[in-house]
Order: structure tokens, then C-alpha cells, then sequence
């Protein structure tokens, strides 16, 4: 802004001095000592006693390439060095190399950096300030899927676009592949950042098949929508229809603007330019890097590629017009629309060239683009409004002669204005606190804004507080410097104002009168008051609300209940002016309220501009019509331990509880409050001396319960089981007295409660001494089993063993019923007993036949089919006919 209030007052001098009409001319060292200059110098004039641009005598368009580490730096200047000398016209490119990590961590445009000579890997210091274009490449894939952009490095390509400076994207720095390559799955690869600076490149990114890299084409042919005589075609190398290039694949990159010059056989994008609007940049993008991959520094591009490059490159330069370039600085015409013509004084000698591009603005912030401006011809109607303007000149020299610009001149008419107010309208109220007052300009041009002077409240404001908007034609008073004051009423008028030749009077209204109301409407009294808890379904709400500046816009009334809107003019909203009081009247709208209410007023007022000022109130209340809730918490199972009935209730009402109210019946037995009963906080303690057994199921009953407003929540049932009995054990495997035949055998039996159930945490056995829990042993929710081996055990023989169990139920209130039981089983480990029974050992027997008697006894039980016995040498068994059995004893008759 300083730039632009620079020029304000310097064409405000300019308008006082020139008669209508008027030119402003450029061509003393002052006027062109503002601008800026690339290889262009300000040197006195041999023809004019003043001074003159010319190039500079090496006109060096500067370069940082910005590459991968680890892959080829000198690549650039060695094609660059050896063919831009010869094109038309010559050019001289200085190139320096920086590794993209470095780039990545540049901090501003004026931040030094380390930059180097590619040739001699000399350093030295830079800032972005001193290159004319930034190149970023030589690589394949650009050196890898990492090689991005960061977010810092991202922002300084659009800080260096906002120059108006060159930007040239080359081979893969634009990336985005997917799937597998080749026979390998690599995944993903991608540039996000190069893909998304679109508004310097003109390119964005498409997926494409990771296999793309390995579909490479060697020749490329112009575009059919590139003109064959542009520029870029044709300088400094004119480029034929078809030329051979090293090698190059499609990576993802996809056309959003600008212009494709040359494509690959299956249309891929190999030569694209484009020029921001937004930033005033020139960018190239120019796909020749591939091959670096192969031939590492040997890489150079084919020759037609690598004047193609160069093509590229000296676009990206300011379009590439000239090798010199001088851009003025912002110079304010008198008011819009008045130029009708540019001339110009210079020398062209031999080939050399001079172009003249012109740039305009409305506001000096957002620009027309560039365009070529004759001299002597007449002035194209995209930048001819102006009136901010700046112009640029390009220079291009050849082989052995450089042009020169001795002065430059716009040649301006001027209109003549008339005023009728348009905002805020008079005796009005405004709400806009920086707001401007606005005049239509019914005019052929616009008026001389840096004429104009106001008169507020007797005080007096200049040309800095106006502005005019020519796109509709409108005059803005912008009001105080520091806004405008609530509750002041301003009477102001256009105390002067002149057509540009000073001689077009002003006429129409120039007078405006407003007060200025920046505070919305304020709400007092809320009734239900926030918070309160009512008995009523159907209240009448109530607000007071007051405006005490432009009043109230009774149109902006609502009211917002539970998310239903009520707006003006419908049925329950009333509005009393004399009382303040807006109402809402819930029963006319069928509301029945219930619980929690949400409820939110809004009002606004009168005031214009930037729309009423709005405020609204939000509150809550509660409408309690639903009487209390009981929650049993003891016993909590409903299983009670006790020898008599107990219980406890946690009783629950927004409004609270009645006590007084409460009613429990057990059967016939009616108990009121404070019978049997006892409240503490919400909890309600009930103990009536009613004598109860196990099994028994019990029904309490509240047959009244209300809250103070009279809701009763009754009836509400509770059912209470009385269980006296702890758990059983049955199915005890070894039995009580039985026997085991292992050392390590396995103890099992099943355990339940008939009634609350079974705690399963509280399940201990203990086996001579050792304590074993549930998580020891095999458990299905009734038969638990503790295997000897998996724990360990290893008895002896005639070792006796106690099983004791420890259980307890889940009933509450006088404690758990407890199972404590235990029993004993022994081991025996010895096999089977045979004793003699008859005839005794050594006998003699006198009979011819008799029989042999002998038991066989184990207290772990005998296999039959494993008893057998000789006699006389002779092998008998259970089976054989001679044997007979008669429970644990065996009878031998011999035949």
C-alpha cells in the first residue's frame, strides 16, 4: 500500500500540471529509477537529455536448478552452455545447483542458502531474490519416490511465482503411479506436493500404472492445438513438427491449463507452458531427464530436445520476449478509463527487438494479465481501464546489437461524473462499524478520486478515505479511519469533488445523514427463569428485550423450542412494545412440554447495512409430569440371605420426593412412611419384621410414591426370593471312603445352588492342606475336576487324602450362604490278594472229589479276564468249565 499511495499523490501533481487532455510520460532517470530491472541498465540518453534503458552488456538470465542429491548436476549446463549461444536471439544463462533436501529448508525469499557452481562445485551465497528462474531436475523418477516438495519448499515455489518469476518442472518431478512393476509390487509412488501446485504449473497428477515407466517413446510431435508461429515455438530455436528425444515415459501429469506444445505417440504430455493469472508467472514443464538414470553425467538431450529445453526455458523468463526485462513501477492514471493510447521513443538496430506489455488494475492488488501494447496503436480494451497501471519492457539483442528505450508516454481523456446516493439511506441506522457510504457515478469515465474531500460532523477527510469501483461505477466514501461510533449520528456531504479536467462540476445528492447501531437488541427478564423446575405443561414463556438505539424489527422475532421454530406472525408468539415482553404461549400451539425444555429467544433490530443486529438468549428448564422412579439396590441379585425381610431402594424425581407419599405393601401387609422405613438422601431403607423361609418368594410393592408436584410414579414392583440354603456337592469322585489306585489320581464331583446361584470366584478346594481354585481345574459350570498329573501330585501307597470344598451362593443382604464340606479317600497302589480258603496248604485230602476255594481282593476293584491259576501245572481262567465265581471268591472243581 505504500507503493500504490506513492503514485496516488505523484499522479494527483501530474493531473494539476497537464491540461485536459493529458499524457504522463516516462523518461528521466527518477521515472524509471522506480521499477525494476532484470539485465536491463538506466543509463544517461545520447539523444535526449535525460536517460534510457538498455541491456546490460552480458544480459544474463540466472538459473538455480534444483536437483536430487546423488544424481547429475552439471547435465543442465553443459547442453544450456553449448547451444543457447547460437539461437535467435543469443542468450546467456548462468546456472547454479542446490540439492532439493536444501531447498526444502529455504525459510523466505530473502533467507540465505548455500548455492554452487555446477562445474566447479564453488559455493557461495544466495537468496531466490537473485534468480530470474528456478529448474527443477535432472533425474528419473527425480531421484525416487521421496524426492517432493515439503510444505516449506511448496510455499517458496508460489512465494517465487508471486515475482511474476520463471518456474520449469522437468522429467517425473510430477509422479503419481500405483501397482505392480514388473514382476515386483512397489506399491505407490508419489509427488504430492509438485502434483498440487497447480496454480503455477497448470498440471496436475491422474494415477497411473507403475508399469508406465517402462513404456518409453524416442519422438515427439506438436500438439495440433499449438499455433505454429508462437514464440515459444520459434525462439530462440525454431523447433520442427517432430524432433527425436532421448527417452521418456508418462508419469501421471494431467492437463488443467495452459497450452501442450508437444506430445508423445499415445498423446503423453512432453512440452507444456502456462501463465498464472493469479501470480504473473510463466511456468514450463519439460519432460527430458529420463535417461539421466542410465548415462549418469554423460547425459546430455538430443540435439532438437535440448534447443527445445532451452525454448522452454526462456519462456518461463517473462514469456520469453526478451533477455531484458524492465517492469515499471504502479503509476496511478487520474481515474479510470481515460487511456486511449501508449507511444514510445527507442532504437531497434539490425535483429534486435523491443516488446511493450501493459498490465491493469481497479483496486492495484489483482491485475489484468500481460498484453502487448503497440506503439502508436490504440490501447486493447482488456487494460485500458486502469487506473492503476504498470507496463513492462522486453529486450532481446542479436549478435552484435542491443536496442535502447529513450521514454515511454500514455495519453489519457477524461469524463465527467454525477452523484445520487445509494447506502445507508438518509435518517437511516447503520450497522456496519467500518462501513463506507456509496454514490452511483452516472459518467462516461469515472471521477477524479484524488480530488475528493468530505465534511463529517466538521471534520474533514481527504482523498485517502474515497474510492471508486469501476466495474459498477460506484464512489465510496470509506468513512473514519477508525470506524464509525455507536450511537453518533453522522451528517456528512462530498464537499469537493472534480471531474478530471477540473472542469466537469459535481451535481445529484451528496449529502447523507445516519446514526450508526453496531449493539444487537439486549434480553432481560426470562421466565421459567434458567434452571427452574415447573409443574405446568403448557407455560407461557416470557423475555423482555429492548433496543434502545434503532428499536425493534418485530419481523426478526423467534422462538426456538426443542428445535421447533416459531417465527413471526405465527399462532403463540405476541409481541407487547409498551411492556417489552415477548411471549410465547405454548398451549395455542398444541405444545405439551415434558422434561428438560431447550428454549432460545431471538430478536433484531432495526438497523441497515450489514443487516440487523441479532441476539438471541438460550435457556433451559424443566417440566416435571412423571412421578419418581425406585431402583432396588439391596439385595441386588433379589436373592436375600436374611431371616427376615430387608431392602433398600434408591428413589429418583427431578423434583424431588414426597415422603410423606410413600406406600409399600408386602402381601397384605401395608406399610407408610416412616413405618419400617427410613430415608437417607435418595435411598430408602425398608426393614419390616416379617418372618420369612427358604424358598420363599416375596412381592414388594409401591402402591404410592409421588414428587412435590403431585406425580405419582406407583405402582412399581420388586420381587424378592429368600435363600437360606449355601450350595451342594454331589457325584464325588473318589467317594467319601473310597479308594484311588494312582499317585497322581484325578478328583472330580459336581457343585450348584438351587436358588441365587453359584459365586464360581469363590470355589476353594483344599486337598491335604494345598488350597486349588476354579482356575486350577476343568470347570463346565457345574462338574469340576482337579487332574493329579497336570498338578502335580504323587501319593503313596496307603496314603489317605481330604477333599474339603468351600463355596459360597450369591445371595445378599445378611451375607453369602457358605458350603463347607470335606470327605477323605485313600490310595492304594498294591495289585490284587489271593487267599487260600480250602483246602489249606499241605492238606490231604481224603475224598475223590472236592473242590479248591480261593479269594482274590483289590479295594480298587479286580479285571475278571486277568485272573488265571495252574494246578498241576495245568493253566485255568474264569472261562474255563472247571471255574465257577461267586462275588469276590473262585471255586476250581477238577474233572
Amino acid at each position: 500500500m505504500e507503493q500504490l499511495r506513492r503514485f496516488f499523490i505523484l499522479c494527483t501533481i501530474v493531473t494539476a500540471v497537464f491540461a485536459v487532455p493529458f499524457d504522463i510520460e516516462f523518461t528521466s532517470l527518477d521515472d524509471f529509477s522506480a521499477g525494476e530491472a532484470h539485465n536491463i541498465l538506466i543509463v544517461p540518453d545520447p539523444a535526449f537529455p535525460s536517460a534510457a534503458l538498455t541491456l546490460s552488456e552480458f544480459d544474463t538470465i540466472r538459473v538455480l536448478q534444483v536437483y536430487p542429491s546423488g544424481h547429475c548436476k552439471d547435465c543442465l549446463h553443459w547442453t544450456v552452455d553449448s547451444l543457447a549461444p547460437h539461437g535467435s536471439p543469443p542468450l546467456n544463462f548462468r546456472i547454479d545447483v542446490i540439492t532439493l533436501n536444501n531447498w526444502n529448508r529455504i525459510d523466505s525469499l530473502t533467507a540465505p542458502f548455500s548455492a554452487e557452481n555446477p562445474v566447479t562445485s564453488t559455493t557461495f551465497t544466495q537468496t531466490l531474490m537473485d534468480y530470474d528462474i528456478v529448474y527443477f531436475g535432472i533425474a528419473n523418477g527425480y531421484g525416487g519416490s521421496g524426492s517432493d516438495l515439503n510444505s516449506r519448499g511448496k510455499q517458496r515455489v508460489r512465494d517465487f511465482a508471486g515475482l511474476g518469476r520463471g518456474i520449469v518442472l522437468t522429467h517425473d518431478t510430477i509422479a503419481k503411479r500405483r501397482g505392480p512393476f514388473g514382476s515386483t509390487s512397489v506399491g505407490t509412488f508419489v509427488h504430492e506436493n509438485f502434483n498440487t501446485i497447480v496454480d503455477v504449473t497448470g498440471l496436475d497428477a491422474e494415477w497411473v500404472s507403475n508399469n508406465a515407466a517402462w513404456d518409453l517413446y524416442y519422438e515427439v510431435t506438436r500438439h495440433p492445438s499449438a499455433p505454429a508461429d508462437a514464440t515459444i515455438l520459434n525462439t530462440p530455436f525454431e523447433l520442427p513438427e517432430r524432433f527425436d528425444i532421448t527417452a521418456c515415459h508418462e508419469f501421471g501429469e494431467s492437463f488443467v491449463d495452459g497450452q501442450i506444445w508437444f506430445v508423445g505417440p499415445s498423446n503423453e504430455i512432453y512440452m507444456h507452458t502456462y501463465h498464472s493469472p493469479h501470480y504473473g508467472s510463466h511456468a514450463s514443464y519439460f519432460s527430458t531427464g529420463h535417461a539421466e538414470e542410465e548415462m549418469g553425467t554423460s547425459f546430455r538431450p538430443a540435439p532438437w530436445e535440448g534447443k527445445a529445453m532451452i525454448n522452454a526455458m526462456y519462456y518461463s523468463y517473462f514469456g520469453g520476449l526478451g533477455s531484458g526485462v524492465y517492469t515499471s513501477a504502479i503509476f496511478f492514471a487520474p481515474c479510470p478509463g481515460g487511456l486511449v493510447e501508449m507511444g514510445a521513443v527507442m532504437s531497434v538496430p539490425g535483429e534486435s527487438s523491443i516488446t511493450i506489455e501493459l498490465a491493469s488494475s481497479v483496486d492495484g492488488v489483482l491485475w489484468t494479465p500481460w498484453t502487448i501494447v503497440a506503439p502508436g496503436g490504440a490501447i486493447p480494451p482488456s487494460v485500458a481501464e486502469g487506473p492503476f497501471y504498470k507496463f513492462r519492457v522486453l529486450m532481446s539483442r542479436d549478435i552484435a546489437h542491443a536496442p535502447t528505450l529513450h521514454s515511454i508516454s500514455f495519453h489519457f481523456d477524461l469524463p465527467t461524473p454525477e452523484l445520487e446516493l445509494l447506502y445507508p439511506p438518509i435518517s437511516s441506522f447503520y450497522s456496519c462499524s467500518c462501513g463506507d457510504v456509496s454514490w452511483k457515478v452516472d459518467s462516461d469515465d469515472p471521477i477524479d478520486i484524488a480530488s475528493a474531500y468530505f465534511n463529517v460532523n466538521s471534520t474533514i477527510y481527504g482523498p485517502s478515505r474515497a474510492d471508486f469501483d469501476p466495474s459498477d461505477s460506484t464512489f465510496y466514501f470509506l468513512g473514519p479511519e477508525h470506524c464509525w461510533t455507536h450511537g453518533i449520528t453522522y451528517y456528512g456531504l462530498v464537499e469537493e469533488l472534480r471531474t478530471l479536467d477540473r472542469a466537469c462540476p459535481r451535481t445529484g445528492d451528496t449529502t447523507f445523514v445516519f446514526t450508526a447501531d453496531f449493539r444487537p437488541p439486549i434480553f432481560t427478564t426470562l421466565s421459567p427463569a434458567p434452571g427452574a423446575i415447573i409443574g405446568d405443561e403448557t407455560p407461557i414463556i416470557i423475555a423482555v428485550v429492548r433496543d434502545s438505539t434503532s428499536g425493534i424489527q418485530t419481523s426478526l422475532f423467534k422462538w426456538v423450542i426443542d428445535g421447533d421454530t416459531v417465527s413471526w406472525g405465527e399462532t403463540g408468539l405476541s409481541w407487547n412494545g409498551t411492556t417489552e415482553r415477548l411471549s410465547l404461549t405454548t398451549s395455542a400451539r398444541g405444545l405439551s412440554l415434558s422434561g428438560e425444555v431447550e428454549i432460545c429467544a431471538v430478536a433484531g433490530d432495526r438497523a441497515v447495512g450489514c443487516g440487523a443486529n441479532i441476539a438471541d438468549t438460550c435457556w433451559s428448564f424443566y417440566v416435571d409430569n412423571v412421578g419418581p422412579e425406585a431402583t432396588m439396590i439391596s439385595p441386588p441379585s433379589g436373592f436375600l440371605s436374611c431371616d427376615s425381610l430387608r431392602a433398600a431402594f434408591i428413589l429418583r424425581d427431578t423434583s424431588g420426593i414426597d415422603t410423606m407419599s410413600i406406600l409399600l405393601t408386602v402381601g397384605a401387609s401395608v406399610y407408610e412412611f416412616p413405618m419400617s422405613m427410613s430415608l437417607s438422601g435418595d435411598t430408602l431403607f425398608f426393614f419390616p419384621d416379617i418372618p420369612v423361609a427358604d424358598g420363599e418368594t416375596l412381592t414388594v410393592r409401591f402402591g404410592r410414591v409421588k414428587d412435590t408436584f403431585g406425580n405419582d410414579g406407583a405402582p412399581i414392583e420388586f420381587e424378592i426370593v429368600i435363600d437360606q440354603s449355601p450350595p451342594r456337592v454331589w457325584d464325588r469322585i473318589p467317594p467319601d471312603g473310597g479308594f484311588a489306585g494312582v499317585p497322581a489320581p484325578t478328583v472330580s464331583f459336581r457343585i450348584a445352588d438351587d436358588l441365587s446361584g453359584l459365586n464360581e470366584a469363590s470355589i476353594r478346594i483344599t486337598l491335604n492342606g494345598v488350597d486349588y481354585y476354579i482356575a486350577d481345574a476343568a470347570w463346565d459350570g457345574e462338574h469340576l475336576s482337579l487332574d493329579g498329573e497336570l498338578l502335580g501330585w504323587e501319593f503313596e501307597h496307603d496314603d489317605t487324602v481330604e477333599v474339603c470344598v468351600r463355596a459360597e451362593d450369591m445371595a445378599t443382604g445378611c451375607g453369602p450362604n457358605v458350603l463347607e464340606e470335606c470327605w477323605e479317600f485313600y490310595v492304594n497302589l498294591r495289585g490284587p490278594i489271593c487267599n487260600i480258603v480250602g483246602p489249606p496248604d499241605g492238606a490231604v485230602v481224603g475224598c475223590d472229589s472236592f473242590e479248591i476255594i480261593f479269594t482274590v481282593e483289590d479295594p480298587n476293584g479286580v479285571i475278571p479276564s486277568t485272573i488265571g491259576f495252574t494246578v498241576n501245572g495245568a493253566l485255568f481262567d474264569l472261562a474255563s468249565p472247571e471255574v465257577s465265581t461267586s462275588g469276590d471268591t473262585v471255586i476250581f472243581w477238577p474233572s
